[in-house]
Order: C-alpha cells, then structure tokens, then sequence
C-alpha cells in the first residue's frame, strides 16, 4: 500500500467542504475559510468569531451571506449557507458567523 504524497493530502484538505482555521492573506485576521456546495462550490472566507441575531440581520442588510458552522458528532465541522428557510426556522444550534470583510487599517502616524 503506498501512502499520499505531502502535496496531494494539502491539496485535497484545501478542496474539502471541511471548515478550516485560517489567517486573512489581506489584514491577517483569524478566519474560518471552506468550500461550500455539492456541484458548484464556492470558496469562502468569514469571520471567526460568531455574530449575535441583531449582527446578522445587519449583515444580511449590507448584503453579506451568513453562515452556520455545523459541528457534527461524527466528522468534521462545516459551514453551511443561511438560506431563507434555514432563518426562518428560528434560532440555529450551530454558531452563525458572516461574511468576512477587512476592516481598514488604523494609521500608526498622523503625517
């Protein structure tokens, strides 16, 4: 039996709908980063801390997607998209996180 190479196992965790931790490469903030969807999946970046119900309705009103972050007992942890049906069923178990946007950096000097 032959083991996987180091590049390919890197590769294939990086192609994987597992949710992982993960510096922004812009501002170099903690972030969860994912592939999301079966057929047409969509890379992802978003705030690793979770938002309160008012952040979200927030977010979702400056156009942002929110995401629910599924711990499963078996397997590993998932973001999953927010639809208007996954809201509208009420309070999510899982934690809720949006969209990660880089905030602007704060300026050291003055001139």
């Amino acid at each position: 039996m032959t083991t996987q190479p180091q590049w390919l196992a890197e590769k294939a965790a990086q192609n994987s709908d597992i949710a992982r931790t993960a510096t922004c490469p812009r501002c170099a903030a903690p972030v969860l980063v994912g592939r999301v969807g079966r057929v047409a999946a969509l890379d992802i970046r978003v705030d690793s801390d979770p938002v309160s119900a008012t952040q979200e309705i927030r977010a979702l009103l400056a156009g942002d997607l929110t995401w629910c972050l599924t711990r499963p007992a078996i397997g590993p942890p998932r973001l999953r998209w927010r639809d208007q049906w996954h809201i509208a069923a009420g309070t999510c178990p899982h934690t809720v996180h949006a969209d990660h946007h880089c905030r602007p950096a704060t300026p050291t000097t003055l001139f």
